[in-house]
């Protein structure tokens, strides 16, 4: 039963976290999002097809894993060790925006190409 409270828990938290933020360095967050968002899954995706022998179904998980928006664990590790704050929630924010149409276009390219 407390299992199924966790992504409850974890959207709570990043409401309250970005919430009342300042959020700086906006080219710099835009440039970290677009490598995690667009520049990674296409790294994993051409590593996987050369050099590993991987199913279709694992492939298209590993590439759309790694297409994901930052994860919320950062605001935890910025909130304990009271570090870029700022910058980790301009780039929570902005990957997840970005990535609302990204992860639809990863999935219909994936499709197409495995």
């Amino acid at each position: 039963m407390i299992g199924k409270t966790t992504a409850t828990v974890a959207i709570f938290m990043l409401g309250v976290f970005l919430y009342g933020r300042r959020y700086t360095k906006l080219g710099f967050a835009l440039k970290l999002s677009l490598i995690r968002i667009i520049l990674l899954p296409a790294l994993t995706i051409t590593m996987l097809k050369l050099f590993f022998n991987l199913s279709d179904i694992e492939s298209i998980v590993l590439t759309i894993m790694h297409g994901t928006p930052v994860a919320i664990s950062l605001i935890v590790l910025s909130e304990r060790y009271n570090f870029y704050k700022d910058i980790i929630a301009s780039t929570i924010l902005i990957s997840s925006l970005i990535s609302v149409i990204s992860l639809n276009i990863w999935i219909y390219l994936l499709d197409i190409f495995i």
